[in-house]
C-alpha cells in the first residue's frame, strides 16, 4: 500500500516557500488563494519559475497582497513578476 506521505512533497522541502525563496527572480504567478493565520490573512501565490518548475510561495506582504487582491477581481493571471525586498518591505518589480 502506498504512504501518504509520498505526496507530500512541501513537507519534504522542510518549510513552505516564502518570498525570500524566490526574491529576485522573474516569475511566472499563475494564480492566488487566501489562507488565516495568527497574525491575519496571507496569500498562497501558485507561480512557474523560469525553470518551468510550479511553486507555492506564501507571503503576509500587505504591498504584495493588494497588488494580487486587484490583479484576482480583474481576472489578470496569469502575470509576470519579481519580488525584491527594500528594507523590511516587499517590492514588486
Amino acid at each position: 500500500m502506498k504512504r501518504l506521505i509520498t505526496f507530500a512533497e512541501k513537507q519534504a522541502q522542510g518549510r513552505p516557500l516564502h518570498l525570500d525563496d524566490v526574491a529576485d527572480q522573474e516569475l511566472t504567478v499563475q494564480g492566488v488563494t487566501w489562507g488565516k493565520g495568527n497574525f491575519g490573512t496571507y496569500a498562497i501565490i501558485e507561480v512557474t519559475n523560469a525553470q518551468g518548475e510550479n511553486l507555492t510561495v506564501v507571503t503576509s506582504g500587505t504591498l504584495v497582497q493588494d497588488a494580487l487582491r486587484h490583479a484576482e477581481e480583474n481576472g489578470e493571471f496569469p502575470l509576470a513578476a519579481c519580488f525584491t525586498r527594500k528594507g523590511r518591505i516587499w517590492m514588486i518589480a
